[in-house]
């Protein structure tokens, strides 16, 4: 009697979640100890998604118009932070160039909505200055000798409020701008202005030009004494 055929083997169950591919010139996990093997495992992690991110945006395509995706991303809009930095979070599914796409196609009138978030963007920035500038955390460090002062970080801070200056001075400058205004007309029709109240607003105006090129005289001279090291012997007698 011949031998009944054999079945063919089993093969065994795939895993559930594969295992982060090895990238190039990494050592195994099994060659390194318990802390190292931890780190290179979460950093393959992180490689892998990111790769998922990279992927998914590459191929996704132009997504169609959302109201639910344009509020979330007008509402991060308001908060300050730039288009660019939305549209590189993980949970939002569109490219800036997209969302610029939405604004010159005013879907839905998103064209106003996204100018006047944007403006109350620069509104929440500049709120930012005062709040850097008062923290002065991680400003002095202890030491062995004592405490010490961080420039770096006092540096860095004076950076991120020069750079929200910067921007809100040229994204808004005529309520950010260092610029004087010396329009005189202002929205107010001048001929309808009688003699008096035409040489009061002159008088005003020449008195204000005098009292800021006074003061910006006196500063210039403060600054050349401080460069010049001259001394301060007071008022003479």
């Amino acid at each position: 009697m011949t031998d009944a055929p054999k079945p063919p083997a089993e093969t065994p169950p795939a895993t559930e979640g594969k295992q982060p591919r090895r990238m190039a010139n990494e050592p195994k996990l099994k060659s390194l100890k318990k802390g190292a093997a931890r780190d290179l495992q979460a950093k393959r992690a992180k490689a892998s998604k990111n790769r998922a991110i990279k992927g998914r945006r590459a191929g996704r395509g132009r997504p169609k118009y959302s109201r639910k995706l344009a509020d979330t991303i007008l509402s991060l809009l308001m908060e300050g932070k730039g288009l660019r930095t939305i549209c590189a979070r993980p949970d939002i599914p569109v490219t800036d160039k997209a969302v610029r796409l939405w604004v010159i196609e005013d879907h839905d009138g998103f064209a106003p909505r996204y100018a006047r978030a944007r403006d109350l963007g620069i509104d929440a920035m500049v709120e930012e200055i005062p709040m850097i500038a008062d923290d002065a955390t991680g400003d002095l460090v202890p030491g062995e000798k004592g405490v010490s002062v961080d420039y770096e970080n006092i540096n860095r801070s004076r950076l991120r409020v020069d750079a929200r200056k910067f921007v809100a001075s040229k994204l808004a400058p005529k309520r950010y701008g260092d610029r004087l205004d010396m329009n005189l007309s202002g929205g107010v029709d001048l001929s309808k202005l009688s003699d008096d109240d035409l040489n009061d607003r002159i008088t005003m105006l020449l008195a204000k030009m005098a009292a800021a090129g006074a003061a910006m005289a006196r500063g210039v001279a403060k600054k050349l004494g401080k460069v010049a090291g001259e001394p301060d012997y007071g008022d003479d007698e």
